[in-house]
């Protein structure tokens, strides 16, 4: 009997760069240029912000990681569950549907008045409503596909548990915690949700979903796209020291205690630092895998690129991994100065939400590039991205989206100057990041597009 995997379904990424192109980085790009020309801030402004911290996290990258776990969790634990299509249409109808309330409502409170928005609540409660039962599904199916795994022939699985394992209960906590902040302000006539707790429930979804889903992928991935060591250092206990670190940092921001805020985040910084070095992405000390291998390859006839297995054909993806994992070094050290800095009775070098800016879009979502162009289409039965030139130009739009966020801030911080120039691409970054995932998006759906010319219909 032919075991059957869940199909590789593209409308997953192509919504999610949807939506992070005209309500993520668009928004972006809406604040960055008012406050970086020091336009008025109106009404709408933390309305507006609110709704873009949501829609990069829940319409960005969730779209992504639910797409590729989907597809990829029971091949990797030898669980054959079968198609899965209408389960995937379900997922991906909860969480549009979700999404879409979510945005209608945080939209009109910033524009209609007062007496209107004890009605739009509703459709907000809604909204999370949705997300919450689309992240259960979710939750559910990891579950399901850990316990019908096949243990002698899924091997790599185990030692990600604890990685995917805090994933699961960062959902679980996100999801929740915006439901209660919705359900809060039924019927009120506040336009915002509590700042506090929505800065808790956004710092835990980057600290317990999107860095470890990450570090899981890349021991995973990079080795094979990158030619790096074998992840066999990798030990399954390792991922039991980021959960404590990890609930460190945000117990003491709950809490208000700062030397535990910051305790967390240097041990959470330390973590990084250690991860990547075992990973020898950027040093390269150790040997590639496929040297230790005791299979031996043969000759090819076209000759692949220096230290990579492909010929070009996906781009230069491995600039997007270098820089994610470079911007992942420098928010590190940043954190442990910052902690250096607390301990001392010194002010921060930083303040964190321009560090949280570099773990978001330096390491996440360049990572999110580059393995994708690398990943999807081969996933979609291609052999090559349709435009890697494009892939190219697009790692250098991202690049002046993340210098613009970081560079202006630091250095009137840091320096107190304020160069035009920086002024000018802080203001642009925004712009630039919505260029970028316009390009993104046109290249996925260009690749995808070519399987739809070859089998008649559109995965």
């Amino acid at each position: 009997m032919e075991k059957k995997y869940p199909e590789f379904c593209s409308f997953w990424f192509l919504t999610g760069l949807f939506f992070a192109f005209l309500l993520g980085f668009n928004t972006a790009a809406h604040m960055s240029f008012v406050l970086a020309f020091e336009f008025p801030v109106g009404p709408s402004f933390r309305p507006v912000a609110q709704l873009h911290g949501h829609v990069q996290l829940l319409g960005w990258t969730a779209f992504f990681i639910f797409g590729v776990s989907i597809y990829f969790l029971p091949r990797q634990a030898s669980a054959p569950i079968g198609e899965k299509k209408k389960f995937q249409w379900l997922v991906f109808s909860l969480l549009t549907l979700g999404l879409l309330a979510r945005i209608a409502s945080h939209t009109l409170f910033a524009i209609l008045p007062k007496s209107s928005l004890p009605y739009l609540t509703y459709l907000s409660f809604f909204g999370s409503l949705l997300e919450f039962l689309a992240i259960l599904l979710v939750l559910g199916f990891y579950l399901f596909v850990f316990h019908r795994r096949t243990p002698s022939q899924s091997t790599t699985l185990p030692p990600l548990y604890p990685l995917l394992g805090l994933v699961l209960l960062g959902f679980l906590l996100y999801g929740g915690v915006h439901l209660f902040l919705t359900f809060q302000l039924l019927g009120k006539t506040t336009r915002l949700l509590p700042h506090k707790l929505l800065q808790i429930a956004n710092n835990i979804y980057l600290l317990w979903v999107l860095l470890p889903i990450c570090f899981a992928f890349s021991l995973r991935l990079l080795p094979l796209y990158l030619r790096l060591p074998s992840p066999q250092w990798w030990k399954g206990w390792m991922g039991c020291f980021y959960l404590p670190l990890a609930l460190l940092s945000t117990l003491g921001e709950e809490l208000h205690w700062e030397a535990l805020h910051h305790l967390g985040g240097m041990g959470r910084a330390l973590f990084f630092l250690a991860f990547t070095l075992g990973l020898d992405v950027l040093t390269r000390f150790r040997s590639p895998w496929v040297e230790a291998s005791p299979v031996k390859r043969k000759d090819r006839e076209k000759k692949a690129r220096p230290k990579y297995p492909d010929y070009g054909e996906f781009g230069h993806f491995e600039w997007y991994i270098y820089t994610a994992y470079a911007s992942l070094v420098f928010a590190a050290l940043l954190e442990i100065a910052n902690g250096v800095a607390f301990f001392l009775r010194h002010s921060s070098l930083l303040p964190w939400d321009v560090v949280r800016h570099i773990y978001f879009l330096g390491f996440v979502s360049f990572l999110i590039f580059g393995v994708g162009a690398r990943m999807l289409p081969g996933l979609s039965g291609q052999k090559a991205l349709r435009w890697p030139k494009l892939s190219d130009f697009t790692f250098f739009l991202l690049l002046l989206a993340l210098l613009g966020r970081v560079f202006h801030i630091s250095f009137v911080q840091l320096f107190q100057l304020d160069f035009s120039l920086f002024r000018y691409l802080f203001g642009l970054s925004g712009l630039f990041g919505m260029v970028a995932t316009l390009f993104f998006f046109i290249n996925l759906a260009g690749t995808f597009w070519q399987r739809k010319k070859k089998n008649g219909t559109l995965p």
